[in-house]
């Protein structure tokens, strides 16, 4: 398995693997608190462009994971592994 890691995102993919099975994403943002306005903004763009694809991604589907790290830093690394640790 192989996971990509940018600030807010985790994309875990298997080489090899047939086009049925999703590309996974995991997205991490803030949506709730003083900060929650920008990371819903984000959220919602992430959707709509989810949509615009048909959900596909290179010619595969794809799978969104969306968590709130409610502005902590922590909790944005722990949902992050935890969910790097439920798709191994």
């Amino acid at each position: 398995m192989r996971a990509i890691f940018w600030p807010g995102f985790a994309v875990s993919t298997v080489a090899g693997t047939q086009a049925q099975t999703p590309i996974k994403i995991g997205l991490v943002s803030t949506v709730s608190g003083p900060s929650g306005v920008l990371g819903q903004e984000v959220l919602d763009g992430f959707k709509i462009g989810s949509q615009k694809s048909n959900g596909m991604l290179g010619g595969g589907p794809v799978q969104v994971i969306y968590g709130d790290d409610q502005g902590a830093p922590t909790l944005r690394v722990s949902s992050s592994t935890r969910w790097l640790k439920t798709t191994a």
